[in-house]
């Protein structure tokens, strides 16, 4: 008894499913008739285009001062074809003032000449900020902005400027 009743609960199952999916598909179609129905015969509305200014006089082949003066005239980018009430300033416009960043200083090009000693080492530099020639640089020196933040055997590290150089002797 308990198959037959299985058997039957899937049939009745599925003679549901087949209803729901033909009322899908009829309503589908009626509201595409419907629909049909109510936009035939119908337009859209003509789109609104203003006409363009008229010549007073047709301009020569080769007068292009006349054509930029009709243009302008016409105040063709405007919708009621007159010119704007406020006027457009160039030079020396205060309202719109565009700030000028100064270009950043060039960074030095330093050269390490030699190292002196030993721990601790000191360092023969060339080419820091505001100083001529050869500088005698120590581990914590502040010379031309630039910071001597670290020397060694091999060479010195120099901070400042937004940069850190790591300057070694030009070997052979």
């Amino acid at each position: 008894m308990a198959p037959e009743a299985d058997g039957g609960l899937a049939v009745k199952a599925r003679v549901v499913e087949m209803l729901l999916w033909t009322a899908a598909v009829a309503a589908i179609v009626g509201s595409a008739a419907l629909s049909r129905r109510a936009l035939r015969g119908k337009t859209a509305a003509a789109a609104t285009v203003w006409p363009a200014p008229s010549l007073n006089r047709p301009p020569t082949a080769d007068s292009l001062a006349v054509l930029t003066s009709h243009i302008v005239d016409g105040d063709a980018f405007r919708l009621d074809r007159k010119p704007a009430a406020v006027p457009y300033r160039v030079a020396g416009d205060t309202a719109i003032s565009v700030a000028t960043a100064a270009p950043p200083p060039p960074k030095p090009a330093l050269a390490l000449v030699g190292i002196i000693g030993g721990p601790p080492w000191a360092a023969l530099v060339n080419g820091i900020p505001a100083h001529d020639g050869t500088m005698l640089v120590h581990a914590g020196d502040t010379l031309g902005g630039l910071r001597i933040t670290a020397v060694s055997g091999d060479g010195v590290t120099i901070t400042g400027l937004d940069t850190v150089w790591h300057v070694t002797t030009k070997r052979d």
